[in-house]
């Protein structure tokens, strides 16, 4: 017995699925936008205060305790720790990431609306499917495809 295909449509349809791509951003496309720069170079900064500056900090009390004199440093009450760490973070090279916005959802959804070039990245592509569903249909009373 021959199989029967089940005709639903009778007609070719075409479905259009618009779908919103955002390719990824660059680091550069990141350090271009003013806003976003800012963003990563203060992330930089706290990223470096939380893990240095308490070390940077100890550092300069202990050496401020034991050299400190009216000659050399001249800070035996040790209050310039803050300005040593802002002296050894400008003095460094600094290698920015944006990994943090990267990995972050919302923060990057909230980039991506903020930033005016990102609109040219993003892509609309229409998918569309063609049902073909012109389909040879069995009599079955001659038992033949018309």
């Amino acid at each position: 017995m021959p199989k029967r295909g089940l005709n639903l449509y009778d007609n070719l349809y075409a479905s259009e699925d618009i779908q919103e791509e955002y390719m990824d951003l660059t680091y550069e496309d990141y350090m271009d936008n003013p806003k976003t720069k800012e963003i990563i170079i203060n992330q930089h900064f706290f990223d470096f205060e939380e893990h240095f500056g308490e070390k940077l900090k100890t550092i300069y009390r202990k050496h401020a305790y034991l050299k400190s004199d009216d000659t050399y440093l001249k800070d035996q009450d040790m209050l310039n720790d803050n300005s040593f760490m802002m002296f050894v973070y400008d003095n460094i090279l600094k290698k920015y990431n944006n990994d943090f916005i990267q990995n972050n959802e919302i923060l990057q959804n909230i980039i991506l609306k903020d930033i005016d070039f990102a609109q040219e990245k993003i892509q609309k592509t229409k998918i569309k499917i063609n049902l073909n569903t012109n389909f040879k249909k069995f009599d079955w009373a001659t038992k033949t495809y018309k």
